[in-house]
């Protein structure tokens, strides 16, 4: 085989894997969740994770937020 066509499959089999690697991260790393604080401050305990797979119906939530506490926080109100 020639040296400039095997550089040439070389590259198109880099290009190609890396295709497929951006797709992979894309695809499946947005829906993995991990907690990286120091004391696992962002994830649910055991209790809260039963309490959660135990509800049949889904949850609404409203947030009431005032205009006077929210002066305080610039980053809150955009």
């Amino acid at each position: 085989m020639r040296p400039d066509r095997r550089f040439s499959l070389t590259l198109a089999g880099l290009v190609a894997g890396f295709v497929v690697l951006v797709l992979v991260i894309t695809l499946v790393l947005p829906s993995w969740r991990m907690d990286l604080t120091e004391q696992r401050l962002f994830t649910l305990s055991e209790g809260s994770r039963g309490i959660l797979a135990s509800m049949e119906e889904p949850v609404s939530l409203s947030l009431y937020f005032s205009e006077g506490v929210a002066a305080e926080f610039p980053a809150l109100r955009t």
